[in-house]
């Protein structure tokens, strides 16, 4: 089955919020694009009021730095982000 995109954006967005549910989530959300990243945070960040961390390789390697650290150390958070974080970034438990 093949979802239109309208159907697909909604899906994932449903998939997410379900999952953000629990209490200690720490969620890694792995987009194929740099543009999908940002478009699915802008849309948890300003439309549905939904903190989320945003990483991709428009962002200044400190930057990256920055957000992998507070993903590091928070018990309960949501990171977005591109390939970028699977090139030897390590996010342990």
């Amino acid at each position: 089955v093949i979802l239109g995109q309208d159907r697909w954006v909604w899906s994932t967005v449903k998939i997410l919020l379900h999952l953000m549910k629990a209490p200690h989530h720490k969620l890694l959300v792995f987009f194929s694009t740099k543009a999908s990243t940002s478009f699915f945070a802008n849309l948890f960040n300003l439309s549905l009021g939904r903190h989320v961390l945003e990483m991709h390789s428009d962002l200044m390697q400190n930057e990256r730095q920055v957000i992998s650290e507070r993903f590091r150390a928070a018990k309960r958070i949501v990171m977005f982000t591109s390939d970028v974080s699977s090139r030897g970034m390590d996010y342990p438990n």
